[in-house]
Parts: C-alpha cells; sequence; structure tokens
C-alpha cells in the first residue's frame, strides 16, 4: 500500500518529492498485517482484561452505594418497628386482661351450672309417691312447680356457661393472636437490627475505600465548594484504572487502524470521493454510507458541522446511524435545526445556557403565533424564541434541578455550578509579526471560580478576544 506522501510543484503541478507522512515516521506501525493483527489482538486482550478490573471495582462501588441505600431505608424500618412495640405490648396486656375477664365470668357460669344442676337432682330425688301423683295433692302441685322452675335455671344456666365458654374462645384466639405479632414483631426487630449493624459495618468500611466521596444526606452537609469539587463515588484509584482503560481503548483503535488500514483506506477514499462528487446516486451505494462514516470516525473521532450542514453531510444517513452528538451552545439552536441531527444520533449531549442569546427566528412574530395556533401547539413549550433544543432536551431529561432562591431561572435538567476556566490569552495581533519585540501570546489574569448558587451557567473560555491595532 502506497502511504507516500507527494509534493508537487505549487507552479508546474509535477511531483518534486515524496516524504513518508509525520504520523507513520512517529507511531511505527507494523510493516504487515500478521505483526497487525497479532498487536491487536494482544492489545484487544490488556483491554478485555483492565475492563473486567474496572468492571469488578464499580460493580463493588454500586454494592456500595446499593448498602448506604438500603442502611437508610434500614434504619427507618427499624424505628418503625420500635415505634409499634409499646403499642403492641398495650395490645396484648389488654388482650390477658380481657381473657382474665372470660374466664372468671366462665368459672362463675360453670359454678352456678353445678349448682343449678344439684339443685335439680336433688329435687327430683324429693317427688312425691305414686297417690301424691295420682290424686294431685298439693304437695305433687308445689313439687311440679319447683321442678319447672328448676329445669328453666338450669338450661339458663346451661346457655350463660355456652356464652361464657364462646366468649372465653374468642378472648384466648384475640391473646394468642396479639402475642404472635409480638413475637414477630420482636424478631423483625432483631433481624432488622442486625442488618443494620451489618449494613452499617459495610457502609463504614465503604466510606474508607471512597474516602469521602459518597453522595448521602450527610454528603451535603458539606460546603458548597466542597460539593462541587468532589468527584462522586469514585476514588482516586479506581480514576487511575479508567484513564488506564481509556489509553487501553486507544491503543486498541489505534491496533484496529493498523490491522485494517488498506480497507480503511478505500473506505475513506470512497467517503472523500462522494464529498467532491455529489450524493451517491445509487441506493446500493447510499447503503454504504454508515459504514464509510463509521471508518472516517474510526480515524477522525469528531466531526464539527452546523445544523445548517447536516442535511448536505448526513442527510441519506439512516436514524441511529451516529453514536453521539455533542450539541454546543444549544440555547441558541432552534428545535426544528437538531432534530435531523438528533434523529441520526442514538446518544445526544446537549449543553447549553437558557439564560443566554435565545434562537432567532426570521418569521414575523405575529405569523410564527398564528402557526402554532394553526397546529394547536403551545408556543412558549415548542416554538422559538421562547423554545430552544436546550429548553426541550431539559423537559425530556429524568433529571431536574431548581433553585428557590432565585424563582426568575427556568428549570433545567442537570447544572454546571463549578467551572474552571482555561488560562486565558489574546491571539495574536500584528505586534506578533515578525520584527516586532512584544510578545505574540500575552497571558491574562485568570477569572475565580463560579460557586454561587445563583450563576448557573457553565463557560470554557480559552482565548480572550484580539485587541484592535
Amino acid at each position: 500500500m502506497n502511504i507516500l506522501r507527494e509534493i508537487k510543484d505549487e507552479r508546474t503541478g509535477e511531483i518534486i518529492d515524496r516524504v513518508m507522512p509525520s504520523v507513520v515516521v512517529n507511531e511505527r506501525p507494523s510493516t504487515n498485517e500478521a505483526d497487525a493483527a497479532a498487536a491487536w489482538r494482544k492489545a484487544r486482550a490488556a483491554f478485555i482484561k483492565l475492563r473486567k478490573a474496572v468492571d469488578a471495582e464499580i460493580a463493588g462501588i454500586e454494592r456500595m452505594r446499593l448498602d448506604i441505600r438500603a442502611l437508610k431505608d434500614a434504619i427507618a424500618e427499624l424505628q418503625k418497628l420500635e415505634e409499634l412495640r409499646p403499642r403492641l405490648d398495650q395490645t396484648v396486656a389488654q388482650a390477658r386482661q380481657i381473657w382474665e375477664a372470660h374466664s372468671r365470668e366462665q368459672e362463675k357460669a360453670k359454678s352456678q351450672l353445678e349448682r343449678d344442676k344439684t339443685l335439680l337432682d336433688s329435687h327430683l330425688a324429693s317427688r312425691p309417691g305414686f297417690f301424691a301423683r295420682l290424686f294431685g295433692t298439693a304437695a305433687w302441685k308445689s313439687w311440679g312447680s319447683a321442678q319447672q322452675m328448676l329445669s328453666a335455671a338450669l338450661r339458663e344456666s346451661a346457655r350463660l356457661a355456652k356464652v361464657a365458654d364462646g366468649a372465653l374462645d374468642l378472648a384466648a384466639a384475640a391473646s394468642n393472636e396479639a402475642k404472635t405479632r409480638l413475637q414477630q414483631l420482636d424478631r423483625g426487630i432483631s433481624d432488622t437490627r442486625q442488618s443494620v449493624s451489618q449494613l452499617d459495618a459495610a457502609v463504614s468500611a465503604g466510606r474508607t475505600r471512597l474516602g469521602g466521596r459518597a453522595i448521602d444526606d450527610s454528603f451535603f452537609e458539606q460546603e458548597h465548594e466542597a460539593i462541587h469539587l468532589t468527584a462522586p463515588w469514585l476514588p482516586d484509584d479506581v480514576h487511575r484504572m479508567r484513564e488506564d482503560l481509556f489509553a487501553a481503548a486507544l491503543a486498541v483503535h489505534k491496533a484496529f487502524i493498523d490491522a485494517s488500514a488498506r480497507r480503511l483506506q478505500h473506505n475513506l477514499g470512497l467517503l472523500m470521493s462522494a464529498m467532491v462528487a455529489g450524493a451517491f446516486q445509487s441506493p446500493a451505494h447510499r447503503d454504504l454510507l454508515p459504514d464509510l462514516w463509521s471508518s472516517l470516525f474510526m480515524v477522525v473521532p469528531a466531526v464539527s458541522t452546523t445544523f445548517a450542514s447536516v442535511r448536505t453531510m448526513f442527510g441519506d444517513l439512516p436514524p441511529e446511524s451516529i453514536g453521539w452528538l455533542l450539541v454546543d451552545e444549544a440555547g441558541q439552536a432552534l428545535p426544528q435545526a437538531a432534530i435531523g441531527a438528533i434523529m441520526r444520533a442514538r446518544r445526544s449531549i446537549v449543553v447549553g445556557d437558557p439564560l443566554q442569546i435565545p434562537p432567532v427566528v426570521s418569521l414575523p412574530e405575529k405569523l410564527n403565533a398564528e402557526v402554532c395556533k394553526f397546529f394547536d401547539i403551545d408556543e412558549t413549550e415548542w416554538s422559538a424564541p421562547a423554545a430552544s433544543s436546550q429548553t426541550l432536551a431539559d423537559q425530556a431529561s429524568r433529571f431536574k434541578s431548581a433553585f428557590p432562591r432565585s424563582s426568575a431561572l427556568p428549570e433545567s435538567d442537570v447544572r454546571c455550578l463549578q467551572y474552571h476556566r482555561l488560562p486565558m490569552a489574546r491571539a495574536p495581533g500584528p505586534e506578533s509579526m515578525p520584527g516586532s519585540r512584544k510578545p505574540s501570546v500575552q497571558p491574562q489574569k485568570d477569572p475565580p471560580l463560579s460557586r454561587n448558587a445563583e450563576e448557573p451557567y457553565c463557560s470554557l473560555t480559552p482565548f480572550a478576544p484580539a485587541a484592535e491595532p
């Protein structure tokens, strides 16, 4: 494969030299595909090994996070159970008192039943003789009347004894149920205390491991500066491991390019020819565009363009064929201008400041309002300049943030409260021309960091405006 760069005479166009590109000289890729493929396999194996180690660390940190949440829930559950204990103790005591009262009533009913039965038996034993019954004497009549009264009293005593037995059974069941609930509550309290103890030990170990980077209630009790200068959840050693993993991923990336150089060169040449000659006319060729663009992204990870050029550059790409879309200054972007690019991306990062300049709308305000009215949409929610790509992204986000001290601020998703400015410098001006004694770049004092919650915008300004001549 020819990789030499041809240098041509500017006037005649003749080739005057062939040189090796500096990237080839500096990177020293493999000279044959077999060695390049072996280097790729080695880089891939190293990446996979390191990724497993990082995944294990992240999984451990996730367990810590879940333990912190579980500890909070367990403490709340233990407090709830302990608050139930006095009331259930009182319920058990009341059920015991009711059972004892019904037990006494049952004993009384049983005693009365025995007495009435004894009286009736004694009365039956004194029944008058045959002739008294035959002639219906006064003694027989008196005995019969007494027998009826004693039988009725016995039946009533039996009924009351049965009622007392039922009431005692119900009281015993209620008492046993209360005791069972108390026993279950005590077991629950014991188990929850044990769980709290285990989780507390795990969380304490996790806090030691994370070095104060666990995100919980105590974390937000810190000062504003400390909160926003802390990298959440990840300790320094895991950060370093992730940096090593990123470097290993770049090594795999580079090794893949080396091993597939001929194929990538072919794909890139085809894509460049399409850019020069215009869009592919053949549907079969247009179907190749996602792979051709992927080949370019392998070599050039980021492509910068405007929304106005998206149709020209990516118009033939199907939905979700671009991995990542990064939208900057989204607060100034029309929603309808961004939709085509967002549709073609699998994931989008929308960054902007809704408090800065709104989108520029070329339509007259009255016409814009009539269009919104015709299609029955909320002008303030969906139409610029009130709406922008930033505001719609905020609405779609599951995460929201608000600042009660500044009610004028719109609701947003993730706000940047802590930012760092790169060292600012003036762009080269006339004083930097040859022969000038002034330095071409004059460093300026780095402005202070913004740590005020009422300044939610993020600013990265690497250079100050050029000075007037």
